[in-house]
C-alpha cells in the first residue's frame, strides 16, 4: 500500500473562531460544506479541531496549485480579507513575534503597502527585543525597501523621516550587534544618501550621528579622526536645526573621540559641555553615558601622565648612571 504524503505544516492556515466556521455564501454551499467536500477528495484534512477548527493541505504541491489557480485580484483580495480577520480576531497580539510577521506578509501580498510596512516594522521590533538579530536584520531590511517604495518623494514629511530613522537606525543596531560593523557602516551611508537626495535634515542628524558613534568607539571600524569629524558636522547641523537632545549627543560622542586622540582636555571640554546640556533637558541615560566616558577620559589622562613621569625619571636615571660611568672611566685613566 503506497504511503501517504507527510502533511506539511508550514501550509497551516490561521485558526478561525468557532462563530465563523461556517458562513453562509448566497446561492452556494456554506465554506463547512465546501471543507468537508475537498476533504472527501482527500485535498485537505482536519489538522485539530480544539482550540480552533483547522485543515491542512494533504500536500505542499496542492496548496501550490491551489494558489497559483487563483488570478491575482483574487489573492490580494483574499490575502487583505486574511489580514483583517486576523487584525480583528486578536487586537491584543499586532505586535507579538508571532503574529506581526503573518500580518505583514498577508497584506504586501494584498498590495497594502502601509500596513505591510506596519506590521513587518512591528516583526523587526519584537525579534530584535529578543535579540533574534537575524529575523530582525530580514525584517527590517525588507521594511526599508518597502518604506522607500512608498515614501513621499516630493519633500520630507515629519512621518517619513521618523519611519526611516526608526527602521535605518535599528537595522545598523541589529548588525552591530551582530559584529557587521562594516554593513552597519554601509547601512548609514545609505541613510545618509538618502537624507541628502530628500534633504532631509533631521534624517541626515541621525545618520551623522550614528556615522560619529560606529567610528568614535571601540570595534573593527574604529576611526577617531573620521568620529569627530562626523560628530563635529552632526553638532552643526544640531544647532542649525535647534535639535538640542542630538546636540548632547553629538558633544558626548567628541568627548569619546578624543579618547584616542590625545588630546583629553579637549574633550573634557567637551563632555562638561554634554553634561550640562544633559542635567538641563532632563536626559539620565545621556548623562549616564557621558559621565562614564569622562571618567574613563579622566583615567586614561593620569596613566599617561603617570607614564610621562615614569618614562621621564627613567632617562633622568640613565642620564645620571652615564654620568657616573663616565667619571669611573676618567678615573681609571688618571690612575
Amino acid at each position: 500500500m503506497p504511503k501517504k504524503p507527510t502533511p506539511d505544516k508550514s501550509r497551516r492556515g490561521p485558526p478561525r473562531p468557532k462563530a465563523e466556521r461556517t458562513p453562509k455564501r448566497k446561492g452556494g454551499p456554506t465554506l463547512g460544506q465546501q471543507l468537508t467536500q475537498l476533504e472527501s477528495q482527500g485535498l485537505v484534512h482536519v489538522a485539530r479541531m480544539e482550540p480552533e477548527l483547522e485543515y491542512l493541505f494533504r500536500h505542499a504541491l496542492i496548496h501550490d496549485a491551489a494558489y497559483a489557480s487563483l488570478v491575482k485580484a483574487d489573492r490580494r483580495a483574499l490575502h487583505r480579507e486574511v489580514g483583517e480577520t486576523l487584525e480583528r480576531l486578536y487586537p491584543d497580539r499586532l505586535a507579538s513575534q508571532e503574529l506581526a510577521p503573518l500580518l505583514g506578509e498577508h497584506f504586501f501580498q494584498a498590495g497594502d503597502d502601509e500596513r505591510a510596512l506596519k506590521y513587518i516594522t512591528l516583526a523587526g521590533d519584537a525579534a530584535a527585543r529578543v535579540y533574534a538579530n537575524a529575523e530582525a536584520l530580514q525584517h527590517y531590511t525588507r521594511a526599508v525597501e518597502i518604506a522607500k517604495r512608498a515614501m513621499h518623494l516630493e519633500g520630507a514629511s515629519h512621518a517619513d523621516s521618523a519611519r526611516l530613522i526608526h527602521l535605518y537606525t535599528c537595522r545598523g543596531r541589529v548588525m552591530e550587534l551582530s559584529g557587521q560593523y562594516a554593513d552597519a557602516l554601509d547601512n548609514y551611508a545609505e541613510m545618509d544618501a538618502l537624507a541628502y537626495r530628500r534633504g532631509d535634515h533631521a534624517l541626515e542628524l541621525a545618520a551623522l550621528l550614528a556615522l560619529a558613534i560606529i567610528r568614535a568607539t571601540g570595534n573593527p571600524v574604529h576611526d577617531p579622526a573620521q568620529g569627530q569629524a562626523m560628530a563635529e558636522r552632526a553638532l552643526a547641523l544640531a544647532r542649525e536645526c535647534g535639535d538640542r537632545p542630538a546636540e548632547a549627543k553629538a558633544l558626548w560622542i567628541l568627548l569619546m573621540a578624543h579618547m584616542y586622540t590625545g588630546r583629553a582636555r579637549e574633550g573634557l571640554e567637551y563632555g562638561e559641555q554634554a553634561q550640562a546640556l544633559a542635567r538641563e533637558l532632563g536626559l539620565r541615560e545621556q548623562l549616564a553615558f557621558i559621565l562614564m566616558a569622562a571618567v574613563l577620559l579622566q583615567e586614561r589622562e593620569i596613566i599617561m601622565e603617570q607614564v610621562s613621569f615614569i618614562l621621564h625619571s627613567g632617562m633622568q636615571l640613565i642620564r645620571v648612571w652615564e654620568e657616573i660611568l663616565i667619571q669611573l672611566h676618567q678615573h681609571q685613566l688618571q690612575i
